[in-house]
């Protein structure tokens, strides 16, 4: 299912400079390691299909990663101490228990809807805790307990007409925001009928 990071570990390929694009070995669509020293934001290649197991494991530098959606399954980013954000797409169907195990997720960005993302499979919701995980839909699940998830954008959760944050109905800063919506939509997004 997955390709180890070290299985071509000192193999000629491997030991060329030349194969290591800015720190990271791929071979062909497949991405197999990513040096330790990988520094703070990072960007796989579009195309890429596969990321090996552990590829980025260990990359201590590391503060983001944005997934392409040509990516289905992950395991790749444990001990990533200082991972705080993750962009993914709603391509990508399974992501292992310890992907980002001793990794600090503040921020999961999904491409997809919170539907999509409850749908996806992912057998430790540990690694989640503390993240917020924010769909296309415009919502927001805020990880409470494994058991707790809610959305104030989509099916998961009902509120008001006017209610844009889910919370206490209809209030002034839902008002504010709507008014913000009027005068600069691109940066106001709604996902009701005013």
């Amino acid at each position: 299912k997955y390709i180890d990071a070290d299985a071509f570990y000192d193999t000629a390929y491997y030991n060329d400079d030349k194969n290591w694009d800015n720190g990271v070995l791929y071979i062909g669509n497949h991405l197999i390691k990513a040096e330790t020293s990988l520094l703070r934001n990072y960007e796989i290649k579009i195309g890429t299909k596969t990321i090996s197991s552990c590829a980025f494991y260990d990359c201590d530098s590391l503060t983001s990663v944005i997934i392409p959606n040509t990516v289905i399954s992950i395991n790749a980013f444990g001990k990533c101490n200082l991972l705080k954000e993750i962009s993914i797409s709603k391509n990508t169907k399974n992501i292992s228990p310890y992907t980002f195990s001793n990794s600090n997720l503040e921020i999961v960005n999904f491409l997809g809807t919170c539907k999509e993302w409850e749908n996806m499979q992912y057998s430790n919701d540990e690694q989640f805790a503390n993240a917020n995980i924010i769909c296309t839909c415009m919502g927001e699940h805020t990880y409470i307990d494994e058991n707790d998830v809610s959305c104030n954008e989509c099916d998961f959760i009902k509120f008001d007409l006017g209610d844009i944050d889910g919370i206490d109905g209809v209030t002034d800063a839902d008002a504010e925001y709507l008014l913000m919506f009027t005068f600069f939509p691109e940066d106001y997004p709604v996902n009701q009928e005013c």
